[in-house]
Parts: C-alpha cells; sequence; structure tokens
C-alpha cells in the first residue's frame, strides 16, 4: 500500500479585523493484493477538498469563525477476483459540503469560551467497502459516506504559570453511522467461517459526552497531563444492533521530559 498527495494553504489579511484562509488538499490511495498464484488486484481512491474560513473579529476579546469545505472521493480502480479472472467492482462516487461556525470569547490572553456548530464526513476507505477480511466478510462497493452534526461547548484556563484546565460538552448527530454488522449464516461469506461480517450505513447514531484535561509543568524541563473523556451513544434507527469499537470512557496520562534545555 502507498499514497500520495499534497496540500496548500494561503491566508490573507482584508481588513484589521478580518482574515480570510484557503485550503485546497489532494491525495490518492493505492492498494495491491493477491493470493500466491492469483493475478494482483489493484484498488485506487482519489480524495480532493477545497475549503474556505473567515475569521472576523467583534471587538477586543470575541471573534467569529465561519467556513465551508467540499470534499470529493472518487473510485478510480477496484477489481475483484472471481472465477479464476479480474472483474471490476461497483464504483461508487462521493461527495460532501461540511459548514462550520464557531464563537471564541477571550477573557485573557490565555483563557477563552467557545461555542461552535460543524458537519463533518467521513468517507468509508478502501477496506471498508471491499475487503473480505480473510474470508469473514463480505465486500460492500456501495457503502455511503458517514455524516455527523456536532455540537460543542468548552472552555481552557490557565491557573498561574504552569497548569492549565480544558473541558467541553457536546452533542453529535450521526447520519449513515458506518459499522460492521453480523450476517446470519455466515456461510454467506462462502467459506468455513465461524462469523461473517459486513460494513454497513447503520442509520442514525447520537452521541453526547464530556471531556476534561490538564496539564503541569512542575519544571521549566517537565510536562504531565491527563485526559478524560465520558460517551453515551445511541442507536436511534435500529437499537437492535449494538454500537461497538468505541469505548464509553477513556483515560490519558502522559508525562513528558525534555532531557536538554531549549
Amino acid at each position: 500500500d502507498y499514497n500520495y498527495g499534497t496540500s496548500a494553504e494561503y491566508g490573507t489579511v482584508l481588513a484589521g479585523n478580518n482574515t480570510l484562509k484557503f485550503a485546497a488538499h489532494f491525495k490518492d490511495d493505492v492498494h495491491r493484493e493477491h493470493n500466491q498464484g492469483n493475478p494482483i488486484q489493484q484498488f485506487k481512491d482519489r480524495t480532493t477538498s477545497f475549503g474556505v474560513e473567515d475569521t472576523q473579529q467583534l471587538g477586543d476579546k470575541l471573534e467569529l469563525v465561519a467556513g465551508i469545505s467540499r470534499d470529493a472521493r472518487d473510485t478510480l480502480q477496484a477489481e475483484n477476483y472471481v472465477a479464476n479472472k479480474i472483474v471490476d467492482f461497483q464504483k461508487d462516487n462521493a461527495t460532501a459540503w461540511n459548514p462550520q461556525i464557531g464563537l471564541f470569547y477571550h477573557l485573557s490572553s490565555s483563557d477563552e469560551v467557545h461555542a461552535t456548530v460543524s458537519r463533518k464526513s467521513r468517507f468509508p476507505t478502501i477496506k471498508d467497502r471491499y475487503s473480505y477480511r480473510l474470508g469473514t466478510a463480505i465486500p460492500n462497493a456501495s457503502l455511503g459516506a458517514e455524516t455527523s452534526t456536532n455540537y460543542e461547548l468548552g472552555s481552557s484556563r490557565s491557573f498561574g504559570e504552569t497548569t492549565r484546565l480544558t473541558g467541553a460538552v457536546f452533542f453529535h448527530d450521526v447520519q449513515s453511522m458506518i459499522q460492521s454488522v453480523a450476517i446470519t449464516p455466515a456461510t454467506q461469506c462462502g467459506t468455513t467461517a465461524t462469523t461473517c461480517t459486513q460494513m454497513q450505513n447503520i442509520g442514525n447514531v447520537q452521541t453526547k459526552g464530556f471531556e476534561l484535561g490538564i496539564t503541569n509543568a512542575p519544571t521549566t524541563s517537565l510536562e504531565i497531563g491527563a485526559n478524560y473523556t465520558l460517551l453515551e451513544r445511541s442507536n436511534i434507527s435500529n437499537p437492535n444492533i449494538i454500537l461497538i469499537d468505541v469505548p464509553r470512557q477513556k483515560l490519558l496520562a502522559y508525562g513528558k521530559w525534555e532531557v536538554t534545555a531549549p
């Protein structure tokens, strides 16, 4: 497997209180596979994104940030090996518009509170759409993009010069969520596998939760920190499908030591 791409960004100050930025991204993902003695199957996705963002200062402490991007994923190549010959999988392209807006209020040079609303999209990968997963899965070439409307309220504050506390509460309304679903009977995979799955768009899933983080620098060369996240997810479309792959609670702690002075 390999990928290659490029990104470009440009920003300019339109006035003393307004900044405009542009961004463009391009990436190709290539996957090749075969069993010994079989021809090589080729897969290639191309992802492009173009975005614009504007920051407007509303006084000394308040700023409004708004932006939008158009993302696209084109399937350039997707080959299947069936009955001793190479045939093409179905090729589906996908596009998405992702707007966002946020208000940021700076209590001081280091403290702020914010409120944001955004729409994010996740395109299924080559593996999500085309992998047999060593004979335990059925490919889903028509798997659609997952989209999420996200709401967040958060703040950060420094205590003295060594400690910083961050926190946020959030709500995510996910449409066409992508998840692995069990297929019965397992023999549909065409092998003797005891389990059979397929990546599917399972519908509307809502996530709510909060996160807290703290960092402390007891010395100039040492930093320690921790982050805790609590999630509560609900499958609105089909409560019978259990949500997997994401923990309800997550705790991260770290330490960073600079051996030599900067």
